[in-house]
């Protein structure tokens, strides 16, 4: 029998027990961060969802060490849980996760399949017969595929034909105030540095800009094997000065971020549901993104942020230039686009709705 805690802040959650696995809170990237907010609002709720890391930040060795550990915990925790909720982008991720997935199939555990990837639909098509067996098999056999927008949805059932598919957009934690002194002319980015993400597109976007506005300031808080190509880049394109490369972003760092800046870009090749534009939306900013996967459902071009096409410096240089010349109306916004998550991607609201699919897998309802 599956029973209900009530827990502090006004959160429910179920009492069924629920393994949760994939790459560690800690790590860096929107996964980790959707499993971190995951895990703090269950936590509110006065219990706990086991979680088992399959993945840590670290050398390719440390990587490697680290997976038959986790399967071989996974393995024994199968025994004792009643639902398997695995978290999985593509590339190395999906190797592991089809290990775990076949795991709990032979224990007989429901599994719930939560896709992260955004650049799904283009690396399927590019990998071996074999590798896209695997990922159907993932997909098929598992109790709830989670997309994670009604676009997303929409592939799965068109190129897998899945009926156990449901939409569980992102949600964030929205903060009780945002700052009020937010400078129209820095703009920041957060996100992997790499071509998927559009960062070269923004270099050269910000290069239109200075055309214009020779005061834009333009911080990219990631990392990524490619930081100093895109350094290099700055410097050839005749932006560096006026862009700062600050690393990996710990929440400290977004904090300062979204304080001082009015302005969030992500000019995304492709994306799911992204959490660094949920949460700058949430923290007051206006935010500019591409109209690729779940982003269109999300903002409303010119009402609560802006649409632009991805691989497009001169479009997104123009947009970031409307948010400079006009302030009040980046702020308007901007608050359009807080209440936006305020409505629709709270925490509270999510955890309802993974309550109720942990819920229905657990009991085995449709």
């Amino acid at each position: 029998m599956l029973l209900v805690r009530h827990g502090k802040q006004g959160l429910d959650f179920m009492a069924s027990r629920v393994l949760m696995v994939g790459p560690s809170p800690e790590a860096w990237g929107g996964v980790a961060t959707v499993e971190k907010n995951i895990l703090d609002a269950v936590a509110s709720t006065g219990r706990e969802v086991h979680f088992v890391a399959t993945m840590r930040d670290g050398s390719k060795f440390t990587k490697i060490l680290m997976f038959p550990q986790a399967f071989f915990e996974v393995r024994r925790e199968l025994r004792q849980c009643d639902v398997c909720h695995i978290h999985t982008a593509l590339g190395m991720s999906y190797k592991r996760k089809y290990l775990i997935c076949k795991e709990a199939a032979k224990a007989n555990v429901p599994y719930i399949l939560h896709v992260h990837e955004g650049d799904f639909e283009n690396q399927y098509e590019h990998m071996g017969a074999e590798e896209q067996t695997k990922v159907r098999w993932m997909l098929q056999n598992a109790s709830r595929v989670i997309a994670l927008s009604e676009e997303w949805r929409s592939y799965f059932v068109r190129k897998f034909e899945l009926a156990n598919i449901v939409v569980l957009e992102n949600a964030v934690f929205v903060p009780q105030e945002v700052s009020e002194q937010k400078d129209p002319t820095k703009f920041y980015f957060l996100g992997r540095m790499c071509p998927k993400k559009g960062v070269d597109t923004l270099l050269r976007a910000v290069r239109c800009l200075l055309l214009t506005h020779p005061e834009t300031k333009v911080m990219l808080a990631g990392g990524g094997e490619e930081l100093e190509s895109y350094q290099q880049l700055a410097n050839e394109l005749g932006v560096g000065r006026n862009v700062e490369f600050l690393g990996w972003a710990d929440d400290l760092m977004k904090a300062r971020l979204s304080d001082e800046c009015l302005t969030s870009v992500l000019p995304s090749d492709a994306e799911g549901l992204p959490m660094c534009v949920l949460e700058s939306m949430a923290a007051g900013c206006a935010s500019i993104a591409t109209r690729v996967g779940g982003l269109p459902s999300l903002i409303d071009d010119g009402v609560n942020g802006l649409l632009v096409e991805p691989r497009d410096p001169e479009g997104l240089a123009k947009a970031m230039s409307r948010c400079i010349e006009a302030p009040d109306w980046a702020r308007m916004i901007a608050q359009r686009g807080r209440q936006t998550i305020i409505e629709r991607y709270s925490m509270k609201a999510y955890l309802k709705k993974l309550e109720s699919i942990y819920e229905k897998v657990a009991r085995g309802s449709e």
